[in-house]
């Protein structure tokens, strides 16, 4: 009898060790991350004239995303800027990730007055 309860136990703890990994890992969609610095987004947010229609690795909170498929994100600097992320063209469904941390890769392009990041790479926090 004791050795069930010693095998039980071994069975929960990998169990629960196993959804601790998958749970808490980011998970990353897209390329491989090229660049290894990060930009803060209030920076980017701030100054966007000198990133424009340039690659940029940046991060921040989603506060709001594509309910269907995921495929667009906004990221909030902690000031209350916001920055669209464009992720459609790569064609996946995205988990949805609202109140979490993002960090996309990808070129930033002007639209009249709205800045979007079309993302080639995310990783979810």
């Amino acid at each position: 009898m004791r050795k069930i309860f010693v095998l039980c136990g071994i069975v929960l703890l990998s169990g629960a060790i196993a959804a601790f990994v998958v749970l808490y890992r980011p998970t990353v969609h897209g390329q491989p991350f090229r660049m290894s610095v990060v930009t803060p987004l209030a920076t980017v947010l701030a100054s966007p004239a000198a990133y424009l229609a340039g690659d940029l690795r940046t991060e921040g909170r989603i506060i709001r995303q594509c309910p269907s498929a995921g495929c667009w994100f906004y990221l909030e600097d902690g000031q209350g800027r916001q920055l669209r992320v464009e992720l459609g063209h790569l064609g996946l469904k995205f988990p949805q990730h609202v109140g979490g941390l993002a960090e996309v890769e990808g070129r930033l392009l002007q639209h009249g007055h709205d800045l979007e990041l079309v993302g080639n790479s995310v990783r979810f926090k």
